[in-house]
């Protein structure tokens, strides 16, 4: 077994394959979850809006004056064949999963002229107070959404920190391996050739089956079992 250390572009080598693992199982999620929500878009065409959501989001875009709205003269309103509706919601980040507010724009089309509040902005964008019940559908897609972004984030953030760290706490290569063999599921196979080479020397022992007893080994092997069917599949 021939002696392999752990250099700089190991690690580097082998947080891209981890990150590159948790591109894939982000992707097949997202595309399960559209399968499961073929139908749902942000956006709409005002003719096929149910009344009930049209009369709400007529409020929502009128506010204070919705109680006039029959009442107003069309030479006072704004004419657009469409426009975008913007609104606030709080939210959590997939990023930091720390609360933030989130923007939503939802857009709505009409094969005629609809009416706009008095002074609407010539760019099309209407910002209301609260989410319309149009977009509700929408809007519980985008947050699932957000939910598989931040928990693939986070899996994949903790088995990079778990990997690297206990391939930074090893002597050698040889070392890794031989505490912790599941570890050979994340080192790039030009590695594992050189390590396997068959040469008379002998490698110092180590700490690393102390520092192999901290790895999640079961989330380890799981993961990248899973991405070994998924690649048979692709």
């Amino acid at each position: 077994m021939a002696h392999v250390g752990i250099s700089q572009q190991l690690i580097s080598e082998v947080k891209s394959s981890i990150t590159n693992m948790g591109i894939k199982e982000r992707d097949v999620k997202l595309e399960q979850l559209h399968v499961d929500n073929p139908e749902v878009d942000n956006r709409a065409t005002l003719d096929h809006i149910v009344p009930e959501d049209l009369a709400d989001l007529k409020l929502k875009l009128y506010g204070e004056y919705g109680s006039l709205i029959e009442q107003m003269p069309n030479k006072w309103l704004v004419s657009r064949h469409n426009f975008t509706v913007r609104w606030k919601e709080d939210a959590v980040s997939h990023v930091t999963g720390e609360p933030c507010v989130k923007l939503f724009e939802y857009y709505v089309l009409h094969s005629s002229n609809f009416k706009l509040p008095p002074n609407t902005s010539t760019y099309d964008v209407i910002n209301v107070e609260g989410r319309p019940a149009v977009a509700d559908r929408f809007v519980q897609y985008a947050n699932k959404k957000s939910a598989i972004l931040a928990e693939v984030k986070k899996k994949y953030d903790n088995i990079v920190d778990q990997v690297t760290t206990y391939l930074k706490s090893c002597k050698s290569l040889n070392a890794a391996i031989k505490a912790l063999p599941d570890i050979r599921l994340y080192i790039p196979q030009s590695y594992l050739d050189r390590v396997d080479a068959k040469v008379e020397r002998r490698v110092a022992e180590s700490k690393a089956e102390e520092h192999a007893a901290v790895v999640d080994t079961s989330l380890i092997v799981s993961t990248a079992v899973m991405h070994k069917f998924l690649g048979a599949q692709s």
